[in-house]
């Protein structure tokens, strides 16, 4: 296949979303929510890199029946442009990067980078709304569990939603402390750790779901530990180095959880040590 016709198709989509893809840079620079969509082309591009062996010997052949794809994605670009709402056409760009990739080089390229393209989707930032869905359950779900370990811990509390009343301090969890950040990067740490460590789809899929209830316990964890830090050392313990790298160690504590399990999923087969 001519190398100057796949740079010029590949050159024509850069310049299609130059525009989109700066607005998501300046998004994970900005909201710490998307923060870790800096990583996700680099894993994605290494999840590539990993399979190099199997894509030379890949035949590649161009597959106009993938053209369909392409096209899907170029509609629902324009789409997101006329509709001034930018979700769609982020969501394009994955879309139509998986059809240059079918369209370009057939199914068996397809094949071997259809998961570290469809990783991509990771890089985008949920839509406020339904950020703003998932978030607020998260925030009572961690209240509710962060309360309940502490009246275990026999620290006096009384939670009201998303209020939690100690002695000396009231806690808000907010939404910034309602784990959605660390959920959402746990889960796309999850998925490429799942990727790469597991070969059946069952099990990829059983390690990156564990990523939700981890992180929705690390979360409660935190703000538990918060809790009980205030009550002893008074309510500047909770505020200053704790506060700014709690969610730092705790994500560590999240992450070696979630190699636990990866450890603990071959005993789990039928004639595992577990079953």
């Amino acid at each position: 296949m001519a190398a100057a016709w796949v740079a010029g198709v590949a050159g024509a989509l850069a310049i299609l979303y130059a525009r989109t893809i700066w607005d998501l840079v300046l998004q994970w620079r900005s909201d710490d929510n998307a923060s870790h969509g800096f990583l996700i082309p680099f894993l994605s591009a290494y999840l590539i890199w990993e399979r190099r062996d199997q894509l030379r010997r890949a035949t590649a052949r161009v597959a106009p029946a993938a053209f369909v794809l392409l096209l899907t994605g170029t509609v629902v670009f324009i789409l997101g442009q006329a509709a001034t709402f930018g979700y769609p056409s982020r969501l394009s760009l994955v879309i139509s990067l998986a059809g240059l990739v079918a369209f370009l080089y057939g199914p068996q390229v397809f094949r071997l980078a259809a998961f570290p393209l469809a990783y991509l989707l990771f890089m985008i930032p949920l839509p406020v709304p339904l950020l703003n869905i998932v978030a607020f359950p998260l925030q009572l779900l961690a209240a509710r569990t962060a309360t309940t370990a502490l009246d275990l811990m026999n620290v006096p509390v009384l939670r009201d939603g998303n209020i939690i009343d100690l002695p000396t301090i009231r806690l808000e969890v907010t939404e910034a402390c309602s784990g959605i950040r660390s959920l959402v990067a746990l889960l796309a740490l999850a998925a490429f750790f799942a990727y790469l460590k597991r070969k059946t789809w069952q099990e990829r899929l059983a390690l990156t779901l564990a990523a939700i209830p981890i992180a929705i316990i690390a979360n409660a964890a935190r703000i538990a530990t918060t809790g009980v830090l205030v009550q002893l050392f008074g309510a500047q313990a909770g505020r200053g180095f704790y506060h700014m790298f709690s969610g730092w160690v705790i994500f560590l504590v999240a992450f070696g959880l979630l190699a636990g399990t990866e450890c603990l999923l071959p005993r789990m087969r039928p004639g595992g040590a577990l079953s």
